[in-house]
């Protein structure tokens, strides 16, 4: 994850944005974290996201969005967050919304 922040670190218009980060955090280099409490549910996070994510695709208008998501979320390190594994194909569904 640090090498898609030292991407984004201004040079480019581009925008960088980490869920379920421990602060919510947005600079003028349009990186973004969104802070996303634990535990949570998909329709919590779904709503943040939309939030967080959302709006901003919607005002920056970028060309390409790139996708990294870590399935850690639902397994492992992030697991104990309380989403399930349908959250992943609903925030993809989500993304994918917002580029139409």
């Amino acid at each position: 994850m640090e090498m898609e922040r030292e991407i984004s670190s201004g040079e480019m218009p581009m925008s960088f944005t980490c869920a379920f980060c421990d602060q919510d955090y947005s600079d003028r280099y349009n990186k973004i974290d969104v802070r996303i409490l634990n535990p949570t549910t998909d329709e919590e996070c779904l709503s943040k996201m939309k939030q967080a994510f959302i709006l901003r695709v919607e005002a920056f208008k970028p060309e390409y969005i790139f996708w990294e998501y870590g399935y850690d979320a639902t397994k492992a390190e992030y697991g104990d967050r309380g989403v399930s594994r349908d959250l992943h194909i609903k925030l993809a569904e989500l993304i994918k919304d917002c580029c139409r």
